[in-house]
């Protein structure tokens, strides 16, 4: 299974829901938001109509924030 996480590396609740999903044996691409203005924070907050990170692409499913994260991953992974 592959996913798309998007955050920040200096979030420690970014960095704990990359090691849950590697934990599931999730392949995951990890695309960092360096600036809260940048193209690539833009296109995530269009994506998931939030602009709360980190935001979680798996299978045509969008999940938004580190709780609603751990909550499918424990459901669906």
């Amino acid at each position: 299974m592959e996913a798309t996480l998007f955050g920040e590396t200096k979030d420690s609740e970014t960095k704990k829901i990359l090691d849950i999903l590697k934990d599931s044996g999730v392949t995951v691409y990890f695309e960092e938001i360096k600036h809260i203005d940048s193209p690539l924070m833009e296109a995530a907050n269009v994506l998931s109509n939030s602009k709360e990170l980190p935001v979680l692409f798996h299978k045509g499913v969008c999940v938004v924030g580190a709780k609603a994260i751990r909550e499918y991953s424990r459901q669906v992974l």
